[in-house]
């Protein structure tokens, strides 16, 4: 569901963008992708700007799916939104965007580093 939505937020994206924004190696992505094809609710398609490259993007029959699960949600989410004004949405965006910046720098910085010592790990001060 991680990558459906991913997709479907992106308004289509090719393998290798979901691979990257999922976290997930392009094996792992093309069984997502021929899974996601199975149940209907994505398709492969020809990419219009380079006739080579292949974009995945969302069916109608996700939402035939998904909707009732999802609309109540959205729409009780909506009703918050509606409670702040776009400034304060423009800041609290910035802050998750910080945030999540961070995280994805720490992701990257622990993918980088040695495996830690036996013993746990280090004590912080």
């Amino acid at each position: 569901m991680r990558c459906v939505d991913l997709i479907d937020q992106a308004g289509g994206m090719t393998a290798g963008e979901l691979a990257r924004a999922a976290g997930l190696t392009s094996g792992a992505v093309t069984a997502v992708i021929d899974r996601l094809e199975k149940a209907g609710m994505a398709r492969r398609v020809a990419d219009p700007s380079d006739r080579r490259r292949v974009r995945i993007e969302v069916t109608p029959k996700l939402w035939e799916l998904t909707g009732p699960l999802m609309l109540p949600f959205l729409e009780e989410s909506q009703a918050i939104l509606d409670d702040y004004s776009t400034e304060e949405l423009a800041r609290f965006t910035d802050f998750l965007q910080r945030v999540i910046d961070v995280q994805s720098k720490h992701t990257d910085r622990i993918r980088r580093s040695p495996a830690p010592a036996r013993g746990g790990p280090p004590k912080l001060q």
